[in-house]
């Protein structure tokens, strides 16, 4: 229910993922690596590294593994860490701002994660079906993909070089789904907390992958096919649920509010940034239109001070993503005569008389 970089990280850490594969196995096999597959893993790497931090995680991930199990082939390594090479030359000029935004600490709005709480939530966010669904239809599925996989590696041990086990799609499908958590959640508990469902967005294709590759490898191909319609059908009932409710914040719909009452009026807003208001006025041709951000406790001051420099005889104040404390709507209403207000999901929107 909103537009973000999410879902283009997803599909290009995706991509990435597979033109890395193509490389590993032509290497593992000594063949010769085509120039448009090359092309093409540098190109969606450097896309998943703008796109967000964890995207870059991904592509960092995809070197370590590279160097550990090529450790013992410097031809085949050599050419990989060339290619990482060239994508970490076409991020250089992005690495100042980051190291800027990495200096923030626990202050950070990001909470401190709980280990078993982000799993599950983890879980929820991937299929959002009930509890009963994920225990009958999903969990036994994973379960099976943990026990078959094991008992493969007993089997193999012996039979396999280490490199071959690690790079066999099932084990790699296990450590893309496994490694992003488990780096996020020590970075987090060691510094700046960074885990969140969102960013974890890059571990859903191995998590899907995980479940279809546990279905339809069992023995019997109906129940795999009755089991893949039961998973599909829930799964996609909750997606219909979850797109037929308002969930986000309702900001749109707020501005739009404004402009239609009185798009005259000063507007002071609370929010994390202007960003999330300025986006739409600018839509609507109004750029520039939020004045302030006040709603900490300590803001009151502040916007009184700019209100009597400006001579407003009204304003608009909107508030959404954040709350504003409750002693600063208290020394608005205190102050000021509220003559409109509407609210919205997490979002509202107040039209006040300056006395």
């Amino acid at each position: 229910q909103e537009a973000r970089a999410y879902s283009i990280l997803m599909l290009t850490t995706s991509v990435s993922f597979y033109y890395w594969y193509i490389i590993l196995g032509s290497l593992l096999r000594r063949e010769k690596l085509t120039n448009h597959i090359i092309a093409g893993y540098i190109f969606f790497s450097i896309i998943s590294s703008y796109v967000h931090y964890f995207g870059l995680l991904f592509i960092v991930l995809q070197a370590m593994f590279s160097l550990v199990v090529f450790i013992r082939d410097p031809r085949s390594l050599f050419r990989l860490m060339l290619i990482f090479f060239v994508v970490f030359l076409a991020y250089l000029p992005w690495i100042p701002s980051m190291l800027v935004q990495l200096r923030r600490h626990k202050d950070f709005w990001i909470p401190d994660p709980h280990f078993f709480e982000m799993i599950v939530s983890l879980g929820n966010f991937a299929y959002k079906v009930p509890k009963w669904f994920s225990a009958i239809f999903i969990i036994p599925a994973y379960v099976y993909f943990a026990l078959r996989t094991s008992r493969k590696i007993y089997r193999d041990k012996g039979h396999c070089s280490t490199r071959e086990m690690f790079l066999s799609p099932d084990m790699l499908l296990l450590l893309w789904a496994i490694t992003p958590f488990l780096v996020s959640y020590v970075q987090s508990k060691i510094s700046t907390p960074v885990l969140t469902k969102r960013n974890l967005i890059i571990a859903l294709p191995p998590i899907y992958l995980i479940l279809a590759r546990s279905i339809w490898v069992t023995q019997w191909k109906r129940v795999a096919t009755a089991w893949s319609l039961l998973v599909v059908a829930g799964v996609g009932y909750s997606l219909l649920s979850y797109y037929s409710v308002v969930k986000k914040e309702q900001v749109r719909e707020a501005v739009e509010f404004v402009v239609e009452k009185d798009k005259s009026l000063t507007v002071i807003a609370y929010a994390w940034h202007k960003g999330y208001f300025e986006y739409y006025f600018g839509k609507m041709g109004l750029d520039n239109k939020v004045s302030l951000i006040a709603g900490g406790s300590d803001d009151f001051v502040e916007m009184k001070n700019f209100l009597e420099h400006r001579g407003d005889k009204q304003f608009w104040y909107v508030a959404g993503c954040r709350k504003p404390k409750e002693e600063f709507l208290s020394e608005m209403n205190d102050n000021f005569e509220l003559v409109d207000t509407i609210v919205f999901k997490k979002t509202s929107v107040r039209r006040y008389l300056v006395p």
